[in-house]
């Protein structure tokens, strides 16, 4: 750079490279990738982006399983918008299937005046997702296998045959084998879907994803609601990071959202998240002494929480002295900050409330 130098020129090279680094800002949902794609870089979210992309080169049956607020219709709308077919994306709904012209929802019927197309008619060319299998009546599994064996239907009151065009995509949860052993029907039902499995896994099994999901929507809903931004601080991420989030990433973005609505200005404090899990108590109760709490837990997230718990109560003891804390631990005063951020305890607001879990 040349001395001295204009404020013209001073002025011309900020400007280059704001709008340099413009260019190179990673957008939200970055080009040529679906808003649908799984969130998470651990190991066993890769691996599932992987097959999912893999399946998405099939028309072949995926049925995708995982506890309910995983993210089974996200993973199969991904899968369409990566694969070929250019219609539709159509969702089964189970209130429908409760009324009287249930088969004609499905299959369609040539009795109304115009006629209607079913769900196989409207899913041509394009996907039919299925939710909750095991939630349907017998009815509509009856119909399915039939469908799915011959590869045909036909409109109530009609004669001639249709040929299924659809990607079928199925979710689940709970033990399905264990309900294909008692009942015939949906066992061979199952073995004709269970083509391309894939299974979602629950969030307290990938914590590490955690701060990217929360950081993903805080950006989210300012961009599609026109919330107000707030970053979530390192303490916050961490205190979400040690929830073991029963009800998977729905529970997570309720609580993003909640926090965005309802919350102050500025970063997301990990006092606020503490007051905003304990006014959406998921997590068990905790047990009376000696019961083992934890054993059900892997072994990571059980020493996290056992160590959360245990600072806490000891915080309280010492008056909310990180001081007093660190002698009666034996452990360091600074490594006690450390840990203490890592596993998103506030000295300032802990020893006041507790353990709000």
């Amino acid at each position: 750079m040349q001395k001295p130098i204009s404020l013209a020129r001073l002025l011309a090279i900020v400007g280059e490279a704001l709008e340099a680094g413009q260019k190179h800002k990673k957008p939200l949902v970055a080009p040529g990738r679906p808003g649908t794609e799984p969130i998470g870089n651990s190991a066993v979210m890769q691996l599932l982006r992987g097959k999912a992309e893999q399946a998405a080169r099939h028309d072949l049956p995926v049925l995708v399983t995982g506890e309910k607020g995983s993210g089974r219709e996200n993973l199969a709308r991904y899968i369409h918008e990566l694969g070929s077919r250019e219609g539709g994306f159509v969702t089964l709904d189970h209130c429908e299937l409760s009324g009287e012209d249930s088969h004609g929802y499905l299959l369609g019927s040539e009795e109304a005046e115009d006629g209607a197309e079913g769900l196989f008619d409207r899913a041509r060319g394009g996907t039919l997702f299925i939710p909750d299998l095991q939630e349907l009546p017998v009815d509509t599994l009856k119909i399915l296998h039939q469908v799915l064996e011959s590869g045909h239907y036909v409109h109530e009151g009609g004669s001639g045959a249709r040929q299924l065009d659809c990607r079928l995509i199925v979710s689940a949860c709970g033990d399905l084998l264990d309900r294909a052993k008692n009942d015939e029907l949906f066992q061979q039902l199952y073995y004709r879907l269970n083509v391309l499995p894939l299974q979602i896994p629950p969030l307290r099994e990938r914590q590490d994803d955690v701060p990217e999901l929360v950081r993903f929507y805080a950006e989210w809903f300012p961009n599609r609601e026109n919330l107000p931004y707030r970053p979530f601080s390192v303490a916050a991420q961490n205190r979400l990071r040690n929830h073991s989030w029963p009800g998977n990433v729905r529970e997570l973005r309720n609580l993003v959202q909640q926090l965005l609505v309802l919350g102050g200005k500025g970063e997301v404090s990990v006092a606020e998240v503490e007051d905003a899990l304990s006014q959406n108590p998921s997590e068990p109760a905790p047990s009376s002494p000696g019961e083992p709490r934890f054993f059900d837990l892997p072994l990571r997230q059980a020493r996290e929480q056992f160590e959360r718990e245990y600072l806490v109560y000891k915080l309280k003891e010492a008056g909310g002295s990180v001081g007093k804390l660190s002698e009666a631990v034996g452990m360091e005063r600074t490594h006690l900050y450390r840990k203490l951020r890592a596993l998103g305890v506030d000295p300032k607001t802990a020893a006041i409330s507790g353990d709000k879990k």
